[in-house]
């Protein structure tokens, strides 16, 4: 069964990529409230920021830290969930992973 989530990911994504492609990423692994603006955003768990870097963008922890521009510790907090990861780093991955800006 798909849920409400999954399919609101899955439009995300025809949209960005107009109707081109399938979704590259299973849409039941990363909650709906994290592709959302601002003031009504979740944060990512630490599993769901894990299965973006490991399954969608092929980034590592380290290649992560270079990426946006923080320590190897702090992206460690992220993934083990004892901080979360700010909105516009979450942004940034979310636009290299080919979705559309969630900020919008």
């Amino acid at each position: 069964m798909i849920t409400a989530a999954a399919q609101w990911c899955g439009r995300l994504w025809r949209l960005a990529m107009g109707n081109k492609y399938t979704v590259p990423l299973n849409v039941g692994a990363i909650r709906e409230s994290c592709f959302r603006p601002a003031d009504k955003w979740t944060p990512p768990t630490g599993d769901e920021l894990r299965y973006l870097l490991e399954n969608v963008l092929n980034l590592s922890q380290e290649g992560l830290a270079r990426h946006v521009g923080v320590n190897g510790r702090t992206v460690r907090r992220w993934v083990n969930g004892e901080s979360d990861i700010a909105y516009s780093v979450w942004c940034v991955l979310c636009i290299d992973a080919g979705l559309p800006p969630i900020w919008k």
